[in-house]
């Protein structure tokens, strides 16, 4: 996924592009490339043929009310015939993250007292704040908050494909990303424009830039 992020993320797409690639060419990718493992996919099927699962409701299924005294059900809009009553619904679908809609007292208070603003992509809003190539949050006016930094779902939107968990022994974005920004932290904290590392003797071997990065957090600062 790095080469479509060198493509994407900090606004890299038309939004005519942007839209297309979220609504199109994403939801293909996920399904094809992503999601739960073969043991579950397993698991999954063996309940199907047990009888216990049933998943035959075709695309756009819906689940109605009749009514306070009726039992809900989920119907196929595909095979009318096909409807089952229910005892409860969950949602197990997880909505892409805006800081618009989220109740956090945190988040709302930044954006109305103007320390951060959605990321919009022309007239689209793909989601998440906007965070500047350091991951600076990006003020109501515009210009970076060089203090403050937002990693991960909050930047979903300016970044892509935020929401996977770091990996060891390769050059996981999210880490490298992390330390980028820990970085910039840790050039205001000493001082230095160029940072060093701690306590490094003349025959300590300075990890390069991605090792840095990946390993921001057992270093006391970055070459």
């Amino acid at each position: 996924r790095d080469n479509l992020r060198a493509a994407i993320d900090f606004g890299g797409l038309t939004e005519a592009s942007h839209r297309w690639l979220l609504s199109e060419f994403a939801p293909i990718m996920n399904r094809i490339a992503v999601g739960p493992p073969v043991s579950r996919i397993a698991e999954m099927l063996a309940l199907i043929e047990a009888g216990v699962l049933d998943a035959g409701f075709g695309p756009g299924a819906e689940c109605r009310s009749a009514g306070s005294d009726e039992p809900m059900r989920v119907a196929s809009v595909q095979w009318p015939e096909c409807s089952v009553a229910v005892d409860a619904l969950i949602k197990a679908r997880i909505s892409m993250h805006s800081p618009a809609d989220d109740a956090s007292p945190l988040l709302r208070s930044l954006l109305d007292a103007g320390y951060v603003r959605l990321f919009q992509n022309g007239s689209f809003h793909p989601g998440g704040i906007e965070v500047s190539r350091d991951f600076n949050w990006v003020s109501a006016r515009g210009t970076a908050v060089d203090n403050a930094w937002s990693l991960g779902i909050p930047t979903e939107g300016v970044k892509w494909y935020t929401f996977v968990v770091p990996r060891s022994g390769v050059n996981s974005t999210a880490l490298v990303d992390a330390g980028r920004a820990v970085s910039k932290m840790l050039s205001m904290v000493t001082g230095e424009t160029t940072l060093r590392l701690a306590q490094v003797t003349e025959t300590s071997s300075v990890p390069s830039p991605e090792y840095a990065s990946a390993f921001a957090s057992l270093y006391g600062a970055l070459s």
